[in-house]
């Protein structure tokens, strides 16, 4: 995984990291990131997870477990989610909750699906389901994303993946759904702020019903 990344990065895209430093080297940490294409997971597995974190994982959409993908996905430490049918990814869910719980990285596009050059809502209840519980505190990292066409032919894609502080999500926090999902909307706004757009979608207690 690492390899395709540096690869692409060195193919189709120059990438631009900013705030490294700002990803936890150790403890519990979920990275709630934007989603843009397929090519966010390998880039930010060369670029920011292996420079970080040997001890990562990623909530994936489950098409990426497909057989013509070899496994790559799954082997890098990829958790397969059915988006359409969550209860039949209970296992998984499990799987990335304990993940988190016992203090590794974990991934997250809180979006679940692509929008590109904009911002979708964010989707509350997997991030509840992740943190509900919490035997101690995590660190929610947010990552914006922004790909910047060449403006010459040939030429690369400028990828910028900006990171910013952690935000610490206690345990007392998790246990009520409401300040939760406050904080969770919090994380969206200053995702979109990280990749210069807006986050237009509805307030906190209208996110928690």
């Amino acid at each position: 995984m690492a390899f395709l990344g540096r690869m692409l990065g060195k193919i189709l895209y120059r990438v631009e990291v900013e705030g490294l430093e700002n990803f936890p080297a150790d403890g519990p940490v979920l990275a709630l990131v934007k989603h843009e294409r397929n090519e966010d997971i390998p880039l930010g597995f060369a670029f920011v997870l292996q420079a970080r974190r040997p001890d990562n994982w990623c909530v994936m959409k489950h098409d990426l477990a497909a057989p013509q993908y070899l496994g790559l996905v799954l082997k890098a430490g990829g958790i397969p989610i059915d988006r359409d049918r969550p209860m039949r990814s209970r296992r998984s869910f499990r799987l990335a909750r304990e993940v988190l719980h016992d203090g590794r990285a974990l991934v997250l596009f809180p979006e679940q699906t692509f929008f590109l050059s904009e911002m979708g809502p964010g989707r509350f209840p997997g991030f509840r389901y992740l943190t509900k519980h919490a035997p101690a505190e995590i660190q929610v990292v947010p990552v914006g994303l922004r790909y910047i066409p060449p403006t010459r032919f040939p030429g690369r894609t400028r990828a910028i993946v900006r990171i910013g502080p952690p935000q610490a999500l206690a345990p007392e926090v998790t246990r009520r759904q409401s300040t939760l999902a406050r904080f969770f909307y919090g994380c969206m706004r200053e995702i979109a702020r990280l990749s210069d757009l807006e986050y237009s979608h509805p307030a906190p207690e209208q996110a928690a019903r």
